[in-house]
């Protein structure tokens, strides 16, 4: 065979056993960032919030020990992966996700920063490792920053995802309302860190996600405007009473301050209040409401904003209705709240909701 021919054979055939090491060493990293990110998958399912992936460094480190089983096994398939191709962008990603949910925020921020060299233009990973510096704030081995330069790496991480400071009490009150509580109370978290000013609404939104999150109030200087009854074995609270979550200057008020009449819903929204419960046990929740016209009236009854029961009121005869439902409550704080989902003019009549007293019986 000619020499020339030889050679460009050998040369050849190093190309494609070169070619083919490389493949194979891509193929076998793909295949470990899939399987660490099936393993990721099924801890964060647990957290999903309707159908919204919330920020893994919002949601507190599961002690569950089979999640953190999967968390140990994601982030073994993880390395395994970036150890066949260490420019496997998204396996970094997944990696900043399992050490946050691990707790493990030094380790997450790494990964993050990893991610973020080889995708600087993804605000995604900005976004993630924004939060993950905000929660090494409050680590006990902590980062060797200080609390100022960590405020600047966040300001720095935000503003390259696209985010202003001061939406973030905003967008939080939007996740809470759609019931996207982790989500919010991060969002809360982070703009609290920053300094940013909180509104006496915002205080409100604050005490709410707490109470949902924590069943507990926020520790803090003043005290809520929320009502707190103490439940241990049967409460009554009238709807006056409750607290109107409306737009604009009714937010945080009394019912009672726009109704001529007590416990009027004029538009839609909820009214809430919170109960301190010292037993914990089954309870029987009943609500009486009004057969107003234009029917049907359409109400919503929420603990911890989940939705515990909805009913309509079809009789249009101004007569009074008792709605009940079961509920188990556990030591502590909880939000109990009433919504009015479908407020319309129907004939240029507008539609609103009447609501009397709501009722806590342990059974």
């Amino acid at each position: 065979m000619n020499r020339g021919k030889l050679v460009v054979i050998v040369l050849l055939a190093i190309v494609l056993i070169a070619v083919g090491a490389w493949l194979g060493r891509r193929v076998l990293a793909i295949h470990y960032q899939v399987r660490g990110g099936q393993e990721l998958d099924e801890v964060i399912r647990t957290f999903n919030e309707w159908g919204d992936v919330p920020i893994a460094c919002t949601l507190i480190a599961p002690v569950d020990s089979d999640f953190r089983a999967r968390l140990g096994a994601a982030v073994s398939y993880l390395e395994i992966s970036l150890s066949h191709d260490p420019k496997l962008a998204q396996a970094y990603l997944l990696l900043g996700r399992a050490y946050c949910l691990m707790g493990e925020y030094q380790k997450a921020i790494a990964a993050y920063r990893a991610f973020t060299g080889l995708r600087p233009r993804n605000p995604l990973g900005h976004l993630e490792l924004a939060f993950a510096y905000q929660k090494s704030m409050a680590e006990p081995s902590g980062s060797e920053l200080s609390a100022d330069e960590l405020r600047a790496l966040i300001l720095t991480e935000l503003s390259a995802a696209g985010v202003d400071p001061t939406q973030l009490i905003p967008e939080a009150g939007n996740a809470l309302f759609c019931q996207k509580n982790r989500t919010a109370s991060g969002l809360f978290e982070m703009a609290i860190s920053l300094g940013v000013a909180m509104s006496s609404s915002d205080e409100l939104l604050w005490d709410m996600l707490t109470i949902v999150n924590d069943q507990r109030l926020p520790q803090r200087d003043g005290l809520t405007s929320l009502p707190v009854y103490t439940l241990a074995d049967f409460s009554r609270i009238e709807a006056e009473d409750m607290i109107w979550l409306g737009d604009g200057e009714i937010f945080g008020k009394p019912m009672s301050n726009f109704s001529s009449s007590n416990g009027i819903f004029w538009w839609n929204g909820a009214s809430v209040f919170v109960v301190k419960v010292v037993r914990p046990g089954e309870f029987l929740l009943i609500l009486t409401a009004q057969n107003t016209p234009p029917a049907p009236v359409n109400l919503q009854i929420e603990h911890n904003f989940a939705p515990i029961l909805n009913f309509e009121l079809i009789r249009q005869d101004m007569s009074w209705q008792e709605f009940e439902t079961d509920l188990y409550l556990d030591i502590g704080l909880h939000l109990i709240s009433v919504r009015f989902t479908n407020y319309s003019y129907i004939n240029g009549i507008g539609r609103s909701a009447v609501v009397d007293w709501l009722k806590l019986e342990r059974k």
